[in-house]
């Protein structure tokens, strides 16, 4: 970590010197409480007075903070040719904050906070190589079926999925065109109009299915016409323990297909075609007598798939 702080410290870019001192200061401090508050990171009342001020200074802002880190993950990424890129959307919640301002509402009404999508790139070992991008924002407030109902016919630049595809866009804008970046998504970010944003050639999907999709000229959907494939092979899934289980070595067959997705039904399809994806289906076997949920993991991607080995890559 203190290396990593050194580094950071050479990329850091604020309006004024003592901006940047006092930046580093902070992130040094947070660096060896990661988990704690800023009183407890900070670790005396001159130095958590101090860490408030800079937040509070109007001088100061996010992106000032974010640039810096993003010049020091572009020094790292000259050194790869494959670049992972984990994105993930995650919820803040603030419902205690009473007085905060620009919360809305999170999964449930009554909770109030924020919602977090960072993109964060690694090398192919799983080793960090910094931020990418990241938004943050508030839901607007929204009651019933109906005000649901009324955001699906929002344009795709105002719905909130439409952060993957901005994601994707500083993915391209960051990554060189010498380097290939996948970008991997849980199954929020499963829907048509990423797959059908068009990319550069550099930039790949790797996607945990969620819709159980229709297929061009197949009267089959996607998870049975990938399931009533032949098992290309089987691999083993180290499975950490959990409050339920103990951790376990998990035998799973593995099912590649090459398949055509729809057009969804609410779109043109003079406007729209058909996406060529690769499915993968992952389903654990001989399954323990203790476990209960057993793996059943379902991947889209556009990256080729041909061959056992190809999928074994993509699931673990």
């Amino acid at each position: 970590m203190e290396a990593w702080i050194s580094h950071f410290s050479k990329h850091v870019k604020m309006k004024e010197p003592r901006m940047e001192k006092r930046l580093i200061k902070i992130v040094e401090s947070f660096s060896k409480k990661p988990a704690s508050s800023i009183p407890e990171a900070c670790c005396s009342h001159s130095e958590t007075a101090a860490a408030y001020r800079f937040f509070d200074n109007p001088r100061v802002s996010a992106n000032d903070v974010k640039d810096s880190s993003l010049n020091e993950t572009l020094e790292k990424i000259k050194d790869e040719k494959l670049v992972l890129v984990p994105t993930d959307i995650t919820g803040l919640n603030y419902f205690t904050h009473k007085a905060l301002k620009g919360t809305g509402p999170m999964r449930s009404q009554r909770s109030k906070g924020l919602v977090l999508a960072s993109s964060l790139a690694v090398d192919k070992k799983g080793t960090p190589l910094g931020l990418i991008f990241q938004k943050l924002w508030g839901r607007a407030k929204e009651t019933g079926l109906e005000a649901r109902v009324e955001r699906k016919k929002l344009p795709l630049e105002k719905r909130e999925s439409y952060v993957w595809i901005e994601a994707v866009k500083k993915i391209e804008n960051i990554i060189p065109e010498d380097k290939t970046a996948i970008m991997i998504g849980d199954r929020g970010s499963d829907f048509y109009d990423l797959f059908d944003y068009k990319r550069k050639p550099n930039i790949e999907l790797l996607i945990r299915a969620k819709t159980n999709r229709s297929l061009h000229n197949d009267n089959v959907k996607l998870f049975e016409r990938v399931a009533f494939g032949k098992a290309a092979g089987m691999t083993l899934v180290n499975v950490p323990r959990s409050k339920k289980s103990k951790a376990r070595s998990a035998k799973v067959e593995i099912r590649l297909k090459q398949v055509e997705i729809s057009v969804p039904l609410q779109k043109s399809k003079r406007l729209f075609k058909p996406i060529v994806l690769y499915a993968i289906e992952a389903k654990e076997v001989r399954i323990p007598k203790n476990v209960s949920n057993p793996i059943l993991w379902r991947l889209i991607t556009t990256l080729p798939v041909k061959s056992i080995t190809d999928a074994v890559e993509k699931v673990i």
